[in-house]
């Protein structure tokens, strides 16, 4: 039980490290703040952050920014599943392909997308 709860814990913690670092990695000259871990932003929970020195819009890159987390899931997800099909890979290698680059991608896809 506690190696499931620490897999557990370190695949929510791998997922938000992957999302927040994308976004701070499109607009880094602007980053003022990167908390990829869980930390209270403005009094309310967060799994993590990124806070800017100037106001994201879309003529600031802002559409790209708030993107990016989607597209490497999709980068992530796509490229696990060539390496699946093309190369042989032992059983541990194959699980952690699968975990990594298939279940962390899709649980950010739709922690995302089906939160308030």
């Amino acid at each position: 039980m506690r190696t499931f709860l620490f897999m557990l814990v370190l695949a929510i913690q791998g997922c938000t490290l992957i999302h927040e670092a994308s976004h701070a990695l499109v607009n880094s000259s602007n980053v003022a703040e990167f908390k990829p871990y869980p930390s209270t932003n403005n009094g309310q929970f967060s799994w993590g952050y990124v806070k800017y020195k100037n106001a994201i819009t879309p003529n600031t890159m802002g559409k790209l920014t708030v993107s990016m987390p989607y597209i490497v899931d999709v980068v992530m997800y796509t490229t696990s599943e060539v390496l699946l099909d093309v190369t042989k890979m032992p059983r541990w290698a194959r699980l952690l392909t699968i975990g990594v680059g298939q279940v962390l991608p899709i649980v950010d896809l739709a922690g995302n997308l089906y939160s308030p």
